[in-house]
Parts: C-alpha cells; structure tokens; sequence
C-alpha cells in the first residue's frame, strides 16, 4: 500500500511506536536486561525484534551508553529484513548470510545504523547485495565516526528509501563507495514489501577501524534507552503506542499591580486638628510641618482644597494660583 508523504520523513498512517520488553527476543536471557525502554548487554548476545516496519517517511531514534564496552568489542543496532514474522533465531538472515551468523543461510538486506568499536570510532553501514561486486554489498558502503561512550541516534529514511543516519544531531554520509540509485531503491523496494526489524547485539570479531580483532566481550556492557520508531506494522504483533507528549500550558497571567493608594488619609485633621500627638504613623504624616513638601503650589497653586493638613499648611495665607496674600 502506497503511503501519501505530508512532511518531510512523516507520512499517513505512520504511527509512534515505543517497543517494549514483549516487543524483543533475547539472544541469551542471561545477558540481557531490560530498563523498560531499552536494554542493557553484558557480555555476548543481545535482543532481536518481532515486528517488521515500514520506515519510508519515518525513523527509528534511540540514546546509546557504549562507555562500559571494552576496544575490539562490537556493539551495535541494525535492521534485518525477514520476508516472514520473526518468531524465533531460525528466522534471523542479514547481510552476510551463511557467512556469519544466520542459523539457517539466509542472506537478507542489512542495515547497520550504528556499529562501535567499543566507546570509540562507529559504522553506519548498507548492505544491499550478496556479493563482492561492489557497490553496498556484502562488504557495505560505510561511512566513519569518532563517536563513543553516550549519545542520541537518529535513522530517518526518505519516502525515496534514503538512509539519513545522524548522531547527536550530525549526519554521517561520508561513505566509501557511497550508495548507487540502485541500492536507494533497493532499500525502498524491500521497505516498501517486507519492511524492517530491528536487532541490537554485542559480539566479537570485526569492528570499525582495526577490524578482524577481539576484545574484552565478558566485562563489555553498553545500553539502549529511549528507543521511539515512527513507521506503519508489516509483520508481527503491534508494540505499543508512546504516550502523547503532554499539552503545553498556558503561561499564567500576571497579577494586577496593586491601586497605589495613599498612607492615610487626613481628612480627621479638618475636625479634630492636631493637637494631640499620638505618635502614630498617620500623625506625623498628617500633622508634622516637615512632612509637607509644599513645592505643588508653584504649579498648581491652591485653588482646589482637599481638606487635608498639608494643604493647610502650604496654602495658608496664599491665594489660589499660590502666590502670598497680604493680610
């Protein structure tokens, strides 16, 4: 079924997926641990998906943890593509076939997103054909990263069938050979027929850089968390949907300022006057000669008396434009 592009690498029908512990085989139980979304690897083995998905117009995003892996130890995360459900390890094929780990020989495109030597220098590597005639084949067109120990992963794939690896936001691309047409459509055609599923493993034997060497596997540990998958089900059961992230709420309003209002009011003054000195605040506001800056009266004069004391104090004797009166 064609799916209609409505942005850039998202597309009708995609869902967001956060697969959790029912959604994975474990290669050895003993080895792998779950963190509710992800895994954690100690030693050799690793976890296999049981759901294909489509991934054109979406992506597959996770944070890695490698800093406890030890140099000449492979880890990894990478699609196969099974052209049934994966149920079990018989199912399992990759791009090398008979020539790796494929209990039963079957060859099927690979797509490693990320292979690490350890905490240090990654992969992001395609494998479209069985063969060693060039292009992605079984040797892979790979592109290099001096990246290790924790960081974010994201793999969008262009409704074209593009691969857009990037890590801590950075594209890598640089591959040697790089990608022809054919394989873009290769990785379209396969996406679009029998999708992917995922695989995430630690082992021995090749890693980026130095190669066929072997490291420390027993004390090497590395983690996947945060694992988010936008793309449609082909095969295999449905994983649960990622919560929706939550609504943003609107930023409260601002408290109105408070009406200034004056410190007392004086109008006591025009029936008791101030003769007795009660030592209040008010008292010495209303009362004291010192309180009353009489300077208002050169502008506004004293034409509007408002019963309070400093006006009586500054326009006694003045008229009402201020000026002195004789008497």
């Amino acid at each position: 079924m064609s799916k209609i592009l409505v942005a850039s690498f998202c597309f009708a029908g995609a869902e967001l997926y956060c697969p959790d512990e029912g959604s994975w085989y474990g290669v050895d139980g003993k080895s792998t641990s779950w963190n509710g979304d992800g895994w954690t690897v100690n030693g050799g083995g690793g976890v296999h998906g049981k759901t294909s998905f489509n991934l054109l117009g979406g992506y597959v995003e996770f944070d890695v943890d490698n800093s406890g892996s030890k140099w000449g130890v492979n880890n990894n995360f990478y699609t196969i593509s099974p052209d049934h459900a994966y149920t079990n390890y018989n199912d399992y094929c990759d791009g090398q076939g008979p020539d790796a780990s494929s209990p039963l020989g079957i060859y099927c495109m690979e797509m490693d997103i990320y292979e690490a030597n350890g905490a240090q220098n990654l992969a992001t590597t395609w494998h479209n054909w069985f063969n060693h005639n060039g292009d992605c084949d079984q040797g892979g067109c790979g592109a290099d990263a001096n990246v290790g120990g924790r960081f974010h992963v994201k793999a969008e794939f262009g409704s074209d069938g593009w691969m857009h690896t990037y890590f801590n936001g950075n594209e890598i691309n640089s591959f040697n050979p790089y990608p022809s047409d054919a394989a873009r459509d290769n990785v379209k055609n396969t996406m679009s027929s029998v999708g992917v599923t995922f695989a995430s493993t630690q082992w021995t034997g090749w890693v980026p850089g130095p190669g066929n060497v072997k490291g420390d596997l027993d004390n090497s540990q590395f983690s996947i968390t945060n694992m988010r998958v936008s793309g449609s089900v082909v095969f295999g059961p449905e994983p649960p949907k990622c919560a929706p992230a939550p609504a943003p709420q609107p930023a409260p309003s601002p408290s109105p300022s408070p009406t200034p209002t004056e410190p007392c009011g004086c109008s006591w003054t025009q029936q008791y006057g101030c003769d007795d000195d009660d030592g209040s605040r008010c008292y010495v506001y209303c009362c004291k000669d010192d309180h009353c800056d009489c300077s208002w009266t050169q502008k506004w004069g004293c034409g509007n008396e408002d019963g309070t004391y400093c006006y009586s104090q500054c326009c006694s004797g003045l008229g009402s434009n201020g000026t002195e009166v004789a008497v």
